[in-house]
């Protein structure tokens, strides 16, 4: 590809030598001629003695002068085909290395080194970011798989542990025992419906069925219907004013849900504030607790699978680490946005913002 380059090159070059040769003779002739026959005589002397190489103040030799001129465009057509190699050439040879080295699975790509800012500079990047961001998604998918893995041991390993117990007779089968052995398995049914949410919302599979409501009496009836399953007191602070937004009404009952158990899990016996506001075209849901609030730094990972504030916390407090994914998720999937701060006065805030319905 670059010998042809170089010789389409080299052939253009010499053919337009030819035609401004060519040219130049020929308005030269038309100069002469239009001279007074006197200066037309002393030129086309002067012009015999140099074709005869007898001009006394010629001082060079004209073979050596048309080498010359015929090696000025050689030399600038190797310095061009270098800056083609440089900017071009080597730059796609690089972008094609690194595009076999990811189809054959090895995501780390090596000898990639952006240059410039043009389009094959930023190709290079955008290549390179490729990379970046496919060893982000192996490393988060191997993550991702022993953690599931370890989240489901957990509950297997108890139910497992129980009924050999009670199967070897150690334990007896009361009320009990099985509401015991129920509560893992409905840990089981929370993890896998949580995952299952994930897993459709990632790929836009995840059925919504949205409808327009008030969110404002929506709220005051999920209050007076589920806050008295959920530790602590729930006080409300809502506007005068309805809030109409058009959302699934299922999914906005899992999103509050989880904020909620999440600030009775962390806020303790405090109690939990819902308040809901207009924030210019949209309806701000706040749930706010006055535990310890998120760890500094923490604020924005909160949202990251399995992510628990507490290392040390155990599951059965601690959930499955989910909960605030499944909540990101949702909201986003509604159009809206979430953020976790803390409180001024101590605790934590989760603030979720959902479109208006106008």
């Amino acid at each position: 590809m670059v010998v042809l380059l170089t010789g389409a090159m080299l052939l253009s070059s010499l053919s337009v030598m030819v035609l401004i040769l060519f040219v130049v003779r020929t308005e030269l002739h038309l100069v002469v001629q239009s001279l007074p026959a006197g200066v037309r005589q002393v030129f086309e002397q002067r012009w015999q003695a140099l074709q005869q190489g007898t001009d006394p103040t010629l001082d060079f030799d004209l073979p050596w002068y048309v080498l010359v001129m015929l090696l000025l465009p050689l030399l600038l057509l190797f310095w061009l085909w270098k800056k083609v190699q440089q900017h071009l050439v080597r730059p796609l040879q690089q972008v094609s290395r690194a595009a076999r080295t990811l189809a054959q699975g090895n995501l780390r790509i090596t000898g990639l080194n952006p240059t410039g800012s043009g389009e094959v500079g930023q190709l290079q990047q955008d290549v390179q970011h490729l990379s970046q961001q496919l060893q982000h998604l192996q490393q988060e998918r191997e993550y991702s798989t022993a953690a599931i893995a370890h989240e489901l041991r957990t509950p297997l390993a108890v139910l497992q542990a129980r009924l050999q117990a009670h199967l070897d007779q150690v334990l007896p089968l009361d009320d009990e025992a099985v509401g015991l052995l129920l509560q893992q398995v409905l840990a089981l049914g929370r993890l896998t419906e949580d995952l299952r949410i994930l897993s459709l919302s990632e790929v836009g599979q995840l059925d919504l069925k949205p409808e327009v409501l008030d969110l404002k009496a929506w709220v005051q009836g999920w209050h007076a219907g589920t806050a008295l399953h959920l530790q602590g007191s729930i006080e409300l602070v809502l506007p005068r004013a309805p809030l109409q937004v058009r959302v699934d009404a299922s999914r906005l009952r899992q999103i509050l849900g989880n904020l909620c158990q999440n600030a009775a899990v962390h806020g303790g016996s405090h109690g939990i504030q819902i308040h809901l506001q207009q924030d210019g075209p949209f309806a701000c849901l706040q749930v706010l607790d006055q535990g310890p609030g998120f760890p500094a730094g923490e604020e924005e990972r909160v949202f990251q699978r399995y992510h628990r504030t507490d290392a040390s916390r155990s599951r059965h407090t601690g959930g499955s680490g989910l909960g605030l994914s499944v909540v990101k998720s949702l909201v986003e999937l509604h159009g809206g946005r979430v953020q976790a701060t803390n409180r001024p006065e101590g605790g934590a805030c989760v603030m979720v913002w959902l479109p208006l319905h106008m």
